[in-house]
């Protein structure tokens, strides 16, 4: 569907009038002084005395406000501002400066008492005084108790006063701009800021302010550039170091700590930035530590909905009930409509991988608040996720009614359209989406290895999961890393959310680079595991089984021991298995998350190796329990996280300890040499060696193709296939090799074995002509007929140009089978292409000698 272009309604356009007005007249805004490089402890102990007196300008008490903030004395803030309204009953200034302080440590209810005589007596009307800072407060702290309505009044109020020309500059502009932002009117408060920042270069809360409106927004670079300003006006502003450090938390890490540092050196209670901290643990399933983080917080303010939120969220995944509800109970007694619990709620389910939780969290969060848009589109996409595509797509919609900016949803829909050019396929256990034009080449295939690991998977860990399944493959990477995670330029291949898996198709990547049956029986097995568990599977595991279950399946499948893992481990960076999932979720480093999903899938072998495969049935049966890792690997092996460390890496020593890299590399090198040196016998000698010191090295320049290579030279071709045998043994992906093998084997006569590379090879490269031909070829000489239908059907799909002769095969293949109509059907478009070609016109009178034409 066509997305509607947003338009200016008559509101907007009597704004933008009154916005020409304030432009005009934007000089009157008033410059401020950039505060320079002083640091909030100076700034406090210079402007204290001045606001002691009872008669300093609302600009310097605000200053003073702010210098005992962001040094994070809260405590200290409230104490004597208190103390100064007392003795200064008639300043507004100092009035909000306590209301804001109280307000801060969460006695919202004094807070309001303390804005009332504000309001009442300030000259609200034409902004002058605290008069507008006071209204805007009071909204703030409604919306803190869960009085929305009455907190709108005043935002609609304060917007009303603005468009009536009362409210006409100075910093009331931006308790303005603010209102606009709490009534969704975004475009309007982005103009406005725009206003502001050209009247007021000086002023850094204006591009704090625009930087939190443009991070909401999802405009995360100029969101930045925002805060970079801020900051180039006040370095020390902490709350502008944490924008940054939130930005760019997921593509940045490492400045993202930094900046994170900083705010909290200048802060060290500084709340957001603590909770930040927790929300990191919390997804790292660091649940303790989080809680620890989240009582600082509260030691601060006590009544934090954010931080209570969040000890609600820790429990929920812990399976601590009644804590769950106890903070539950006590947020909403605060806040009554704190629809963000739910929300943090449905977010977290989604890094645990518990879609239907998280489905209806975010219900939760919708009835609390209908105006909660992001809350819109994480029940819209994660109902996608568990396969409720109409209702899904219903609440996306609503998304992007009323929140147009969200990119999540916006590129989730345009997905949605496009899914018109999918076919939709069923089998016995799947829905299966494929794409048109690759529908007739991989259906066959597709269907076939689902319903075969189906089969498999189900059986070996005596579990039937909810179904039907969802599958869909994505011949564009872009549209599934969308699908995936409502953003382009995901590096994974496929994910599954447990009853929907979604993978790139083979064409998403170069030839070569991709293995897509691996991946589909990698995503069925995060099926088994996720259902199993109801969910609740620790990322590491879930992870290993797959991985696991890929070596299993097919010769070379899976990840096998490369010379980025062997160096690693040589190097001691294999994770404690108490922080196994960090490698996941919160890499220190670009190649951790590959060798966490090695070391994971390690970890499994092992448990299976000298434990049993009973021991991952009872882990998995204990994680759906509630256990953590610990305790699953207490209860089943008997085994503590420091034991299991010792043990594991005991095992993993005994499989690459006697592996010497440098001494490998030099009988690769020397091996190499003597093969361009034309020595044959040396080159056999010195690789057949390396082969033996390092047998699961197949990167380029491995030696198994060079010495297959030789040993074809020499007329060897027995050696030959069995050093390509043990190669493709390792690599996945090598879909020359798979040829040239398939190739050597029906040399030697071996169909049998031909026809079983060829097949490997088609899951490496299935649109290829070659390997269909090659495996058409195959299986009529052996007369597997139905199988050699569906090759020759492929090649015809695939546009082969070669069709005369494919379609003579075909029909060979049909008519063996007893198929005759399909057989006719197929030889007369054969004679069609080709009329004088005779094999084709012979087994046409073969046909019509069985039956009429």
């Amino acid at each position: 569907m066509k997305r509607a272009k947003l338009e200016p309604g008559a509101a907007r356009m009597t704004f933008l009038a009154v916005l020409a007005i304030v432009w005009s007249g934007c000089g009157a805004l008033g410059q401020t002084e950039s505060p320079g490089r002083e640091t909030y402890a100076e700034e406090a102990a210079r402007l204290a005395p001045l606001v002691e007196s009872g008669d300093a300008a609302a600009d310097i008490v605000e200053d003073l406000y702010f210098a005992w903030i962001r040094s994070g004395q809260y405590a200290l803030a409230r104490s004597r501002f208190e103390e100064l309204a007392a003795e200064h009953p008639n300043s507004g200034a100092i009035g909000l400066a306590a209301a804001r302080a109280i307000r801060g440590v969460g006695d919202y209810e004094r807070a309001l008492l303390g804005l009332e005589p504000i309001i009442s007596y300030a000259d609200v009307g034409v902004g002058v005084g605290v008069g507008v800072a006071a209204l805007h407060e009071k909204a703030a702290v409604l919306r803190d108790v869960g009085r929305r309505e009455e907190s709108d009044e005043i935002y609609s109020d304060l917007l009303n006063r603005f468009l009536d020309g009362f409210i006409r500059g100075g910093p009331d502009l931006l308790y303005v701009v603010r209102a606009m932002w709490a009534l969704d009117q975004f475009h309007d408060a982005n103009d406005l800021f725009r206003v502001i920042a050209q009247g007021d270069p000086n002023n850094a809360e204006v591009f704090l302010a625009w930087g939190d409106l443009l991070a909401e927004k999802y405009n995360d670079e100029e969101a930045v550039a925002s805060y970079q300003d801020a900051l180039a006006l006040d370095p020390n502003m902490p709350e502008a170091h944490l924008g940054i450090a939130r930005l760019l938390a997921a593509t940045n890490p490492e400045q993202s700590k930094a900046a994170l540092e900083t705010a909290l050196a200048v802060n060290p209670n500084f709340i957001e930035a603590h909770l930040f901290r927790a929300e990191r643990r919390i997804g790292t399933e660091e649940y303790d530590v989080a809680d620890g983080i989240i009582e600082s917080v509260l030691a601060v303010n006590p009544r934090s909905a954010h931080a209570l939120a969040l000890l609600a969220t820790t429990h929920y995944l812990r399976d601590d009930e009644s804590e769950f509800e106890r903070y539950v109970a006590e947020v909403l007694g605060t806040n009554p409509s704190y629809s963000e619990m739910y929300f943090i709620l449905a977010e977290r389910c989604v890094n645990v991988r518990q879609y239907a939780k998280a489905v209806e969290f975010a219900r939760e969060a919708i009835l609390l608040d209908p105006r909660h848009w992001k809350a819109y589109n994480l029940l819209g996409i994660n109902l996608l996720r568990i396969g409720e595509e109409e209702e899904g797509l219903a609440s996306l919609e609503t998304s992007y009614d009323n929140d147009p900016f969200n990119i999540w949803t916006v590129n989730t829909l345009t997905l949605i359209d496009s899914l018109e050019d999918f076919d939709r396929i069923e089998t016995e256990h799947f829905r299966i989406k494929l794409h048109k034009e690759e529908r007739e080449a991989l259906e066959p295939y597709v269907t076939d290895l689902l319903e075969e690991v189906y089969d498999t998977l189900t059986t070996k860990y005596e579990f039937i999961p909810d179904g039907p399944i969802t599958f869909e493959m994505y011949p564009d990477h872009e549209d599934f890393a969308v699908r995936t995670l409502g953003l382009p330029g995901l590096g994974g291949l496929g994910v599954s959310f447990g009853k929907v898996i979604v993978m790139d198709s083979p064409s998403a990547r170069p030839p070569e680079s991709f293995n897509w049956g691996s991946t589909l029986w990698h995503e069925f097995a995060h099926v088994i595991t996720l259902q199993i568990t109801d969910h609740r599977i620790p990322r590491w595991f879930s992870e290993g089984i797959s991985v696991y279950e890929e070596r299993r399946a097919r010769p070379g499948w899976g990840d096998d021991l490369g010379m980025d893992f062997l160096l690693a481990i040589q190097a001691d960076q294999f994770l404690p298995i108490a922080e196994l999932n960090n490698g996941f979720v919160r890499p220190d480093n670009p190649g951790q998350i590959s060798l966490s999903y090695y070391q994971a899938s390690l970890v499994c072998e092992y448990i299976d190796e000298q434990h049993g495969f009973d021991a991952i049935r009872q882990m998995l049966a204990l994680f759906k329990d509630g256990r953590n890792t610990e305790q699953a690997l207490r209860e089943v092996l008997r085994l503590g996280f420091a034991e299991f460390d010792d043990a594991f890496s005991g095992w993993v020593e005994s499989r690459t300890g006697g592996i010497d890299v440098e001494a490998f590399r030099t009988l690769l090198q020397d091996g190499h040499q003597a093969f361009g040196d034309g020595d044959l016998d040396r080159t056999v000698e010195l690789l057949t060696e390396a082969v033996e010191a390092y047998p699961e090295y197949t990167s380029e320049f491995n030696p198994y193709e060079t010495l297959a290579d030789v040993y074809v030279q020499q007329g060897d071709t027995s050696s030959a296939i069995a050093v390509l045998d043990e190669f493709i043994s390792y690599s996945e992906y090598a879909y020359g090799t798979y040829l040239q093998l398939a190739g050597l084997l029906v040399e030697a006569g071996e169909l049998g074995g031909a026809i079983d590379v060829l097949n490997l090879a088609l899951y490496v490269h299935p649109l290829d002509l070659d390997g269909h031909r090659e495996l058409g070829s195959a299986l009529l000489t052996e007369e597997r007929y139905e199988a050699a239908v569906r090759e020759y059907q492929t090649l015809i799909a695939l546009k082969t140009p070669d069709l005369a002769d494919t379609y003579f095969k075909l029909a060979t293949a049909q008519f063996s089978t007893g198929d005759r109509t399909g057989a006719r059907r197929s030889i007369l478009r054969s004679l069609e292409i080709a009329p004088s070609f005779e094999a084709a016109q012979e087994l046409l009178l073969r046909i019509a000698g069985r039956g009429n034409l």
